[in-house]
This record gives C-alpha cells, sequence and structure tokens, in this order.
C-alpha cells in the first residue's frame, strides 16, 4: 500500500471473510495481521462460528500495528491465517481468506511545518526569592506551536521589566 512519504499513520481498519469447509469448523480458525514496515503484529483472532462450516466475517478497528511516521510511504501487510485442528491438511481445500473481501484501510495525517503561533508569560510563584537560588522560578513562557516538521529552535528571547513597579 503506498501513502505519501513522511505521513504519519494514526491507525488501520481491517476487514475479511474466512471460510472453513470440507469438515473443518469456523472456530478452528486463527488470523492476525503483520506489518513489515514496522515490524508490528496485532493479536491473534479466534474463530467464533461454532463446530460447523461456514464463511464468518472478521472486522477490526483502531488497529496500531502500523502507527508512525512512514519514511517511504510503502506499507506492507501480511495476512496470517491457519487453523489450530491439524487433522487434515491445513490449505485452502479446507479453509481460505475469501476473494475480494480482505481490505485494510489506512488513516493518517501530513504533518505541517511547525510554526509559532504564539506565547504567553506566567508567574505562579509571587514569593521573595533569596539571591544566588537557582532552583527558585521566576517566569515561566509557554510558547504554543502548530504542526510538527520540521521542528523549529527557540533560539533568542527578550523578556523586559515594562509596567514592572518592585525591583527590588
Amino acid at each position: 500500500m503506498s501513502i505519501p512519504a513522511g505521513a504519519s499513520v494514526t491507525s488501520i481498519d481491517v476487514a475479511y471473510d474466512f471460510t472453513a469447509f470440507n469438515g473443518v469448523w469456523m472456530s478452528e480458525q486463527r488470523s492476525r495481521v503483520h506489518c513489515q514496515e514496522t515490524g508490528n503484529t496485532e493479536g491473534t483472532f479466534n474463530g467464533t462460528g461454532g463446530s460447523s462450516a461456514g464463511t464468518e466475517s472478521y472486522n477490526r478497528t483502531g488497529v496500531a500495528i502500523a502507527s508512525g511516521i512512514s519514511a517511504t510511504g510503502t506499507l506492507t501487510f501480511e495476512m496470517r491465517a491457519w487453523r489450530t485442528w491439524g487433522g487434515t491438511a491445513c490449505d485452502q481445500a479446507y479453509n481460505y481468506i475469501n476473494n475480494n473481501t480482505w481490505s485494510i484501510t489506512v488513516y493518517y495525517f501530513i504533518p505541517g511545518p511547525m510554526l509559532y503561533a504564539s506565547s504567553t508569560t506566567t508567574q505562579g510563584n509571587t514569593q521573595t526569592i533569596q539571591n544566588c537560588d537557582g532552583s527558585a522560578e521566576m517566569v515561566g513562557v509557554e510558547v504554543v506551536t502548530t504542526g510538527s516538521t520540521p521542528t523549529i529552535d527557540l533560539t533568542a528571547m527578550t523578556i523586559g521589566t515594562a509596567g514592572t513597579t518592585n525591583l527590588a
């Protein structure tokens, strides 16, 4: 699957149908999805269709196995499907993911450039500060930005005393 390089993946949704037949039960089905680029695999999902053949639909939302920034824009997913009982062969003569039912929806955003939005000064401590107290809070500066990449550096700050009435 291709997404824009540098996009940040937030989650994926997975849906598919899994069929068991020729004496195989839906309750024997096991499946999970793996993302090659992150190396993450979701937990195993067990069939719940009981002791009979048939088709079971799987649908999971908000799966986080591909989350993070994609450097290349390529995501490769593997469907890992099997059954638990091995009395007969475990191949598509007994169970399989149905054609054209497996879908993965990738949710992502493209981070914008980090920009300065605003800043606010705070003064949580109004007590007298002892001379040479290197850990006393005098003033705080909260800087708000938008976007995320590339980050910007705060390289200078000018602090004035305009409006101050007591500098003792």
